[in-house]
C-alpha cells in the first residue's frame, strides 16, 4: 500500500530462500485517464529473430485509465519481427483498459542464419503480443474485443498460433481481470497470483502462479486444427498453481471432433487442465491445484473428462516423492494430493482426476448437487 506495507491481497509470488534485490514503485499517482485515438501499426519488415518491437503506449505508474482506443496493424509481410505489446503496463498499479479494440499479430518463425545470411535452421513460431504486463498489479480490460479473434466466425473457429499469436502475455502480475471481452489469450508466463475472466470469449488460458483462478460464464474456444485444454498449465515453469481453479457457468468448445477433424493423439478423452511434470529445479515448490467445475458444458464431450492430463510418460512415476522409483533424486516433488469437486454436471459427464494411475489414487474427485 502507500505506506509500504504487503497488500494480503498481493502476497509474495514465490517462496525464493534469499533475497537479493528489492525495488519500491509508489502506487498514489493522481488519476489520469488516454480517451479516444485509431493507432495503426505499420508491421515491420525486420527478420524473424527476438528483437521485441515496442510500439505503443507504456503504463508505469498508478491510478490509469485507457479506453476507447483502436489499435490496427497493416502490412504484414511474409516475414518480420515480433513485438512486445501495444499496451504495455510494467511496474504498474491499479490500470483500467476499456472499450478497446485490439489486433493479433501474424506468426512467423524464428530463423537461425549462417554468416552469409543463409538460413540453418527454423526454431519454434515467435510470440508477438498487443498487450503485455510484468510486475504490475489490478489490470483490468473490460469490454475489449481482438477484430480477428475469428478466422470463420459463423463456425466458431478461433485462429491457431501458427498463424495469429495470441493477443497476451505477462510475467509477474498480480489481480488480472478479463470481463466482457473477446480477446485469443490470456497468458501468465512466470507467474500470476490471482486472476478474474468473467464473461468473455477466449481461445487459449494458459497459467502459472497461485491464488484463485475464476473463470465464470465464458466460452473458451480451442483454436483450429488443436484440442486446446481448457487451461494450460505452462510445463516450462512447473505447471504449478498453487490455490484453486474455479470453472463456473462456461463452455467449452473443444476442437476435437468439429469439422470432422481427427486427432490421434488426443483420442482418449478432454482434458480441463494440462500438467507436465519434470524431474527439474525450478526454485520454488509445485503445486497441482485445487479446482470446482460448477455447471460446465462441452462441444464434443466425448467418454471422458479428465481434470488434469498424463502428466508423466510414466504412470509409475512417484511425482511427489523425494526420490524415484529408480532411486535418484527428485528435484521437483510436486504437490499432487489435491480435491476436485464436480457442481451442476446437468449434463452427466463422466469425470476423472488423471489418466496418470499414480498420481489418480492421489486426487480426491466428489460430486455436489
Amino acid at each position: 500500500d502507500a505506506d509500504g506495507n504487503i497488500d494480503p491481497d498481493t502476497p509474495f509470488l514465490l517462496d525464493y530462500m534469499g533475497v537479493t534485490h528489492i525495488e519500491e514503485q509508489r502506487i498514489d499517482d493522481k488519476p489520469i485517464t488516454v480517451d479516444g485515438g485509431t493507432f495503426i501499426t505499420i508491421a515491420n519488415c525486420a527478420p524473424p529473430m527476438y528483437t521485441a518491437y515496442a510500439r505503443g503506449i507504456l503504463v508505469s505508474r498508478a491510478n490509469a485509465t485507457l479506453k476507447n482506443i483502436v489499435h490496427k496493424i497493416t502490412d504484414e509481410g511474409p516475414y518480420g519481427a515480433p513485438y512486445s505489446g501495444f499496451l504495455r503496463m510494467h511496474f504498474a498499479n491499479n490500470v483500467l483498459i476499456e472499450n478497446v479494440t485490439l489486433q493479433a499479430h501474424k506468426s512467423y518463425k524464428d530463423y537461425e542464419y549462417d554468416k552469409d545470411g543463409n538460413v540453418i535452421k527454423v526454431h519454434s513460431v515467435m510470440g508477438s503480443y498487443d498487450i503485455g504486463g510484468q510486475f504490475a498489479n489490478k489490470i483490468t480490460l473490460r469490454g475489449c474485443v481482438q477484430s480477428d479473434f475469428y478466422k470463420y466466425a459463423e463456425k466458431d473457429i478461433a485462429y491457431c498460433e501458427l498463424e495469429r499469436w495470441g493477443i497476451m502475455g505477462s510475467n509477474y502480475c498480480k489481480n488480472f481481470y478479463y470481463d466482457s471481452c473477446v480477446l485469443s489469450r490470456f497468458d501468465a508466463h512466470a507467474g500470476v497470483y490471482n486472476v478474474t475472466i468473467k464473461n468473455s470469449v477466449i481461445s487459449y488460458i494458459k497459467l502459472i502462479g497461485g491464488g484463485t483462478a475464476l473463470i465464470e460464464n465464458t466460452r473458451v474456444i480451442a483454436p483450429e486444427g488443436f484440442n486446446q485444454p481448457f487451461i494450460e498449465l505452462r510445463g516450462d515453469y512447473g505447471s504449478t498453481w498453487h490455490g484453486e481453479i474455479i470453472i463456473k457457468d462456461c463452455e467449452y468448445l473443444n476442437w476435437h471432433g468439429r469439422a470432422g477433424v481427427y486427432i490421434p493423439w488426443k483420442d482418449d478423452g478432454v482434458y480441463l487442465a494440462s500438467v507436465l511434470w519434470n524431474n527439474w529445479p525450478f526454485g520454488y515448490k509445485t503445486y497441482l491445484p485445487t479446482v470446482t467445475v460448477d455447471n460446465l458444458k462441452i462441444d464434443k464431450p466425448y467418454d471422458t473428462i479428465y481434470i488434469f492430463d498424463k502428466m508423466v510418460n510414466d504412470d509409475s512415476t512417484r511425482i511427489d516423492m523425494p526420490t524415484l522409483n529408480d532411486g535418484s533424486i527428485n528435484e521437483n516433488p510436486m504437490h499432487i494430493a489435491v480435491t476436485v469437486t464436480i457442481r451442476n454436471n446437468k449434463y452427466g459427464y463422466n469425470y476423472e482426476g488423471t489418466t496418470n494411475s499414480y498420481a489418480n489414487e492421489k486426487i480426491t474427485l466428489k460430486e455436489e448437487k
